[in-house]
């Protein structure tokens, strides 16, 4: 379990941090209908479908933190891939229609990546890495590919979704 105000790691049950003394509520259990049956029973992490996973990117549209998963990543991978490929045709005739695009899809590409971030418990600094040269991109593509994070401090783990 994790402090509410300072975010380390607390004993389970604990009412307050020892750390910082901020008292802490005891999240409660429900079942949350913006997620598949499949997610919140757990069943290892399964993931959301592509449908599930457009959905679920423009309801995030500009949230910044909580988590999101490797599938739902992904899924939003192929998504932009099929919405950017024809872009590069018509953006020869129309340029301003593919700089809507871009910007319309940027802000949420953006929170997805840091949300995915926080879930393998990583800061949205990390970001940055991808400035490095050739390593960079390549360090986030590894965290891009990395299994979920047990409970952290944005969120519960895969077994609670």
């Amino acid at each position: 379990m994790f402090c509410n105000r300072c975010g380390q790691e607390i004993d389970e049950g604990l009412t307050i941090c020892p750390n910082c003394g901020a008292k802490q509520e005891q999240p409660e259990v429900r079942e949350d209908p913006n997620y598949d049956a499949v997610m919140r029973k757990g069943a290892a992490h399964m993931g959301v479908s592509l449908g599930r996973a457009i959905e679920l990117f423009f309801i995030n549209y500009a949230n910044f933190t909580g988590r999101a998963s490797k599938s739902e990543y992904w899924w939003i991978f192929v998504f932009n891939l099929i919405i950017y490929l024809p872009q590069l045709i018509i953006s020869k005739h129309l340029p301003i229609f593919s700089l809507l695009i871009t910007l319309g899809l940027f802000v949420p590409q953006l929170s997805l990546e840091i949300r995915r971030l926080h879930d393998i418990g990583k800061e949205w600094y990390w970001m940055f890495m991808s400035l490095i040269p050739l390593a960079g991109p390549i360090i986030i593509l590894i965290f891009m590919c990395t299994e979920s994070d047990t409970d952290n401090r944005w969120g519960y783990g895969p077994e609670y979704r």
